[in-house]
C-alpha cells in the first residue's frame, strides 16, 4: 500500500502540477488524498499513522493530522534513499517508521516521501502472543538499522545481548541453546530476507522438557504396570502349567522309583485333570499287573521247588528197596538199624509241611542218607561229617540241598570203584557267604569231565532238570544268579562241590 501511495494521481498532481492548479483543485486534491490515508490507516491495527511529505509544497499530509507545514529535520532524518530494497523501518525520537522516497527527476519536481508510522504498542501484543509459557519472550530485531522492538511480557533480567551478541549471524530456522543466570535456554530464529528482520523467540530449556518429563513418569508408571502384569501372568502360568507339570514330572519319578502308592489329586476338570486321571488309572493298572506277574511268579517257583524236590527221591528209594532184599536173604545183623536210618530218611523226605527248614535239620538228614550208605559200603568208605556250625544252625534253607551232592558222590564214585573210598563234607562261613562243601578221592574225574560239568551248571537254556543241576536251579531263584554250586578239582584227588548260601537274603 506505501509503493502504490507513490503512484497516487492527487499525489502526483499535488507534487508536480501544484503552480497551475487553483485553490479549490489544491484543497479537493488533498482532501482525496487524506480520504485515502485514512483509508490506509484503518486497515491494519499495526499502523499508528500514515503521511505523506510533499517537498515542492511543503506540506505533510497524515491520517492523523490532516495539512500542516512539512517538518524539514524530521524529513531528512526519515527519508531513505531512492531504490532501496523491501521496507525500510526507521527510529526517530522512540517511535519506528517505514519509509519511501521518491526522487523527482532533474526534468520534473515532484520530490516526496511516504512515512508509516508503526503502532509500537501494538507490535509488542503482537510479539507478546508468543510468550505463552513463563520465562520466554520474543524480539523482532531491523538487521538493516539495528532496531530492536521486544514483545510485551519479557522476561526483564533476560536482555538479548545476553543470549545474542552475534544475531546478525543466526539463520533462518535454527535453534540455539544459551545458558543465562544458571538456566539453559533455547532460542529460534526466523529470519525474512525481504524485510531483512530476524524474529527470536526464546524459551527455557526446562519448559521444553516438561512433556518429555511428563512421558518419563507415564513411560515408568507404564513400565510398572507392565511389570506387574507380567508378575501376574508369570504367577497364572506357573500355577495353570508349569506347577501342574512338575507335580506330573513328580509323580512320575515315584513310579520310576519303585513306589506304585501313587494318587494324584483331580482338583480342576482342565487338560491336566485328564491327565492325573489318567495317570492315575495308569498307576492303578500297572500296580495290578505287576502285583499279578509277582504272585504269578511265586506260584511258578513253588510248583518248580515241588517238582524239583520229587524228581530227587525214586533214584534213591529204589537202590535201598534192593538192598534191604538182599540184607533179609543173608540175614545181616545191620538190617534192622539199616531200617531204622531208611525210615527216617523217608520220613524226612515225604514232609511237605514246609519247603524250607534249619539249617541243622537239613544237616541231619544228609548224615542220617551218609549213614545209609556206610552200612552198605562199610569195609571201603571213610566219611568226615563236621558238625554244623552253631551260628548258622537255625538258618533257614530249601529242603534237600546238602543229600543229593552226597548221594551223586556215591553214585559216580563209590559205586563205580572197588578202592577205598573218602568223603569229606566241611562248613566255611565268613561276611558274605556261607559254603558247604562236598569232596571226595574219585580217580574217575578227568579234566573234560570236569569242564563238562561247568558247562552244563552255568547254561541256561540247558534242559536239564535233575539232580544236581536241580539244586542249583533252586538255589539260585531264592538266593541270587551269584549263588549255588561251584565246581572244581579236590585236594583229595576228585571232585570237590561248593554249596554257597548267601545268609543275609531272608526266606
Amino acid at each position: 500500500m506505501q509503493n502504490d501511495t507513490l503512484n497516487d494521481e492527487y499525489l502526483e498532481k499535488l507534487a508536480i502540477r501544484y503552480s497551475i492548479m487553483d485553490e479549490y483543485e489544491m484543497m479537493e486534491s488533498m482532501r482525496i488524498l487524506h480520504q485515502r490515508l485514512i483509508s490506509i490507516h484503518n486497515s491494519n491495527s499495526y499502523i499508528s499513522n500514515v503521511s505523506v511529505h510533499i517537498l515542492p509544497i511543503q506540506k505533510t499530509i497524515s491520517s492523523s493530522n490532516s495539512v500542516s507545514p512539512i517538518d524539514m529535520n524530521k524529513f531528512e532524518l526519515l527519508r531513505v534513499s531512492e531504490g532501496a530494497m523491501g521496507a525500510q523501518l526507521v527510529q526517530y525520537e522512540g517511535k519506528l517508521y517505514l519509509t519511501t522516497l521518491l526522487d523527482g527527476k532533474s526534468s520534473l519536481s515532484k520530490k516526496y516521501m511516504v512515512e508509516v508510522e508503526i503502532n509500537t504498542v501494538a507490535l509488542q501484543e503482537a510479539l507478546g502472543q508468543f510468550n505463552i509459557y513463563a520465562d520466554s519472550g520474543t524480539y523482532l530485531i531491523d538487521l538493516t538499522h539495528d532496531v530492536v522492538i521486544s514483545g510485551k511480557g519479557n522476561v526483564e533480567n533476560i536482555r538479548l545481548e545476553d543470549f545474542a551478541e552475534n544475531y546478525t549471524d543466526f539463520e533462518s530456522d535454527t535453534i540455539h541453546h544459551s545458558k543465562i543466570n544458571g538456566q539453559n535456554i533455547y532460542v529460534l530464529s526466523v529470519k525474512s530476507d525481504y524485510l531483512n528482520m530476524l524474529l527470536l523467540r526464546y524459551i527455557p530449556e526446562k519448559l521444553i522438557f516438561v512433556p518429555v518429563q511428563d512421558f518419563y513418569i507415564w513411560l515408568w508408571i507404564f513400565t510398572g504396570v507392565g511389570l506387574l502384569v507380567l508378575v501376574l501372568y508369570s504367577i497364572y502360568t506357573y500355577n495353570l502349567i508349569q506347577r501342574p507339570m512338575r507335580r506330573l514330572v513328580s509323580s512320575f519319578r515315584r513310579v520310576e522309583s519303585g513306589n506304585f502308592n501313587v494318587h494324584i489329586e483331580v482338583i480342576k476338570k482342565n487338560e491336566f485333570g485328564y491327565l492325573y486321571q489318567g495317570f492315575n488309572s495308569m498307576v492303578q493298572n500297572v500296580s495290578a499287573l505287576i502285583d499279578q506277574v509277582y504272585k504269578q511268579k511265586i506260584l511258578n517257583q513253588k510248583s518248580m521247588l515241588k517238582q524239583l524236590q520229587s524228581q530227587i527221591s525214586p533214584h534213591f528209594l529204589y537202590n535201598s528197596l534192593f538192598l534191604i532184599n538182599t540184607m533179609a536173604k543173608l540175614k545181616d545183623e545191620n538190617l534192622i538199624p539199616f531200617t531204622k536210618l531208611l525210615g527216617e530218611y523217608f520220613q524226612f523226605i515225604t514232609k511237605n509241611d514246609s519247603d524250607f527248614l534249619p539249617l541243622h535239620e537239613e544237616v541231619e538228614h544228609a548224615r542220617t542218607y551218609t549213614g545209609i550208605q556206610q552200612v552198605r559200603f562199610s569195609s571201603r568208605l571213610t566219611v568226615n561229617f563236621e558238625d554244623c556250625p552253631a551260628m548258622v544252625k537255625d538258618l533257614q534253607v530249601p529242603r534237600l540241598i546238602i543229600q543229593p551232592i552226597i548221594e551223586n558222590v556215591f553214585k559216580y564214585t563209590v559205586e563205580n570203584t572197588r578202592e577205598k573210598a573218602i568223603i569229606s563234607i566241611s562248613f566255611r562261613l565268613d561276611d558274605r557267604a556261607l559254603r558247604i562243601i562236598v569232596e571226595d578221592n574219585g580217580m574217575n574225574l578227568t579234566a573234560q569231565k570236569l569242564e563238562g560239568m561247568k558247562k552244563l551248571f552255568y547254561d541256561e537254556t540247558g534242559s536239564e532238570t535233575s539232580g544236581l543241576v536241580n539244586i542249583h536251579r533252586r538255589i539260585r531263584l531264592i538266593y541270587g544268579d551269584d549263588n549255588g554250586l561251584h565246581f572244581e578239582r579236590s585236594s583229595l584227588g576228585g571232585l570237590k562241590v561248593t554249596l554257597q548260601l548267601n545268609p543275609k537274603v531272608m526266606v
